[in-house]
């Protein structure tokens, strides 16, 4: 664990990600089971675990900030709320 942390540490300090870290694999969703040509599928990248955890841990702080200055009626993605609050 502490050579990840190490490994972050130096990313946010712009040492480059390592390669491995930066391999995204392409899938194709089907949209329905009897999808049978290119537009009935859904192409996503799966990204690394480490990239995805990363990400993720920045994304929440971001948004914590964010949600202080957001407007009352910004419920998407905000902390502590949910869309059925924009109804309300």
């Amino acid at each position: 664990i502490t050579a990840i942390l190490d490994g972050f540490h130096a990313i946010e300090h712009g040492q480059a990600w390592p390669k491995q870290w930066c391999v995204g694999l392409i899938h194709c969703l089907q949209k329905r089971d009897t999808s049978t040509a290119v537009e009935g599928y859904r192409p996503i990248t799966v990204m690394s675990l480490f990239y995805r955890l990363l990400t993720g841990i920045r994304a929440g702080q971001i948004l914590a900030q964010l949600s202080c200055q957001a407007a009352s009626m910004q419920c998407g993605f905000m902390q502590g709320k949910e869309a059925a609050d924009a109804a309300a």
